[in-house]
């Protein structure tokens, strides 16, 4: 089979070759018994389907994580969070193709073709799509024009938006005593529309409770038809605008009214409209999550709520600070500016190099990447080390220890930090103006987000909030050419919470003012 379901990879009873019966009227290509290729004779890359969740970062799946991490070619949708396209290999070449109402970037043949293109190159293609790849994502047209060009594909799973959103806002799609059921519906095509197959008098007499996608711009004609159809004029219904993330809007109404509760409102897309007794209910949301530092926020903070602050960092994993601000109600743009690597000038020529970890290999990685190097430059080098170690970098022990005295990495070959470039998806964020504020953590991370910057620094901060952790950071920041507006109270994270909250609340006051 060529298109499997993720579970097909994981081990186990090898996946059952799929034949055209076998999805009734909907033709599938079977695979050949020889490897597929590409017209060159060069042997095929692949394709994966991941679903990237609702909106928060937090909601891919550590399966998604990990497919990113290995691509060499990310096809993202556009409402997918630019901190989730940031995971993607360093290396990696993002394509975006993401579809905005009335302003589709590209078609979806055009998207098959590329997939198709990329991986007959020999590239590991990842499709990144919002929510779940087969929810009203097309991920099934995709996964089938991978099939009929012989092209190996693979679905991840991810969390829909249909259910998520819902929860976020406090809102369970099904309740007892309430519905025992629920519809997912695309709203896409409004209700009448020749195109609709969705049998809008039969849902209205279902008893179902219903979750309508993609159905803000026919909001008012979605209430019209439910009401002909014997649904009362004061039926809940609430409408969450870019749910799970800080920018969440929830707005709660009846059929009566939404239409033009939402129009006061300016609801607009991505929304999740859910109607029916259900909807009525407004019980805890999502659980707050993050660190808690002595002295700072716990709950959101004026100037923070919704502001999306970008957050240059050094460390991998997870991180306090950007804990701290989505607690305070920010969407956080995580960036790695800095990473451990090796000077390739300290690796040996010949003999033994012990490689102990992953981490050690990764910066034995970055350091050959940076001046233009590969695994081949180590041809006349024994590695030592662990299977699993290497294997992220594309490296093979020779054997898992090495003689007393050979050179270790890490302990005999320093690793420092070195500059790695900004994701492109942090760079179409800051380039579209769509980044309210920067925190600096670290002299470090200024300079390395003023080097990023390069020439368009001065531009791009302009209009931006810059709040420092100090005044060595701020000193550094300003050398740097980015101009620091605040510095935190006390060299903690807490206050440099506050110090950005605080920055934000009084740029807006004053354009209110202004206005």
């Amino acid at each position: 089979m060529v298109c499997t379901p993720d579970e097909g990879r994981a081990g186990g009873a090898p996946t059952p070759e799929v034949r055209p019966g076998d999805l009734g009227k909907v033709p599938v290509a079977v695979a050949t018994q020889s490897p597929p290729t590409s017209p060159a004779g060069q042997s095929t890359g692949s394709v994966t389907l991941v679903g990237a969740g609702p909106g928060d970062p937090g909601l891919l799946t550590m399966h998604g994580r990990e497919e990113l991490s290995t691509a060499d070619v990310v096809v993202t949708d556009r409402l997918v969070a630019p901190e989730i396209v940031a995971l993607s290999r360093p290396a990696a070449r993002v394509v975006y193709v993401g579809k905005a109402p009335g302003a589709h970037s590209a078609d979806q043949a055009e998207i098959e073709a590329l997939l198709v293109r990329e991986a007959r190159a020999g590239h590991r293609v990842v499709r990144l799509k919002g929510g779940d790849p087969y929810l009203f994502g097309r991920g099934g047209e995709e996964a089938l024009a991978c099939a009929e060009a012989g092209v190996p594909c693979t679905v991840v799973a991810g969390v829909s938006s249909a259910l998520a959103v819902p929860a976020a806002a406090g809102v369970p799609v099904t309740h007892r005593g309430l519905s025992q059921a629920v519809t997912v519906v695309s709203g896409h095509l409004a209700p009448g529309h020749p195109g609709s197959t969705v049998n809008w008098e039969a849902l209205a007499h279902s008893g179902a409770s219903l979750v309508v996608l993609m159905g803000v711009a026919h909001l008012g004609k979605i209430a019209i038809v439910l009401q002909e159809h014997g649904w009362a004029d004061t039926s809940p219904v609430t409408v969450i605008e870019r749910g799970t993330t800080a920018a969440q809007r929830v707005l709660r109404s009846t059929l009566a009214e939404i239409e033009a509760a939402a129009l006061r409102a300016g609801l607009r897309s991505p929304a999740v409209i859910v109607i029916g007794d259900v909807a009525g209910l407004e019980l805890a949301g999502a659980a707050d999550g993050g660190a808690s530092v002595a002295g700072s926020p716990n709950e959101p903070v004026a100037g923070l709520a919704g502001a999306r602050v970008l957050l240059p960092r050094s460390r991998s994993g997870p991180s306090a600070l950007a804990g701290l601000l989505r607690t305070a109600g920010a969407e956080v743009v995580e960036a790695r500016l800095l990473a451990p690597a090796v000077h390739a000038a300290d690796l040996p020529a010949t003999g033994w190099l012990v490689v102990p970890d992953v981490a050690a290999a990764e910066a034995l990685g970055r350091g050959l990447r940076a001046v233009g190097r590969d695994a081949r430059s180590l041809g006349g080098v024994r590695l030592a080390g662990r299977e699993d170690a290497l294997a992220p970098i594309g490296l093979l022990p020779d054997a898992p220890e090495a003689p007393a005295g050979s050179p270790v990495i890490g302990r005999d070959i320093p690793v420092g930090l070195r500059r790695v470039p900004l994701p492109q998806a942090v760079l179409d964020v800051i380039a579209a103006g769509e980044i309210d504020a920067v925190v600096l953590p670290s002299s470090g991370t200024a300079r390395a987000l003023a080097e990023e910057l390069g020439e368009r620094t001065p531009t791009v901060s302009a209009g931006l909030a810059v709040a420092a952790i100090g005044p060595r950071t701020a000193a550094a920041a300003l050398r740097s050419g980015l101009p620091v507006g605040g510095v935190a109270a006390e060299p903690d994270l807490g206050s440099l919470t506050l110090a950005v909250a605080a920055l934000i609340a009084a740029r807006d006051g004053s354009s209110h003012a202004e206005g």
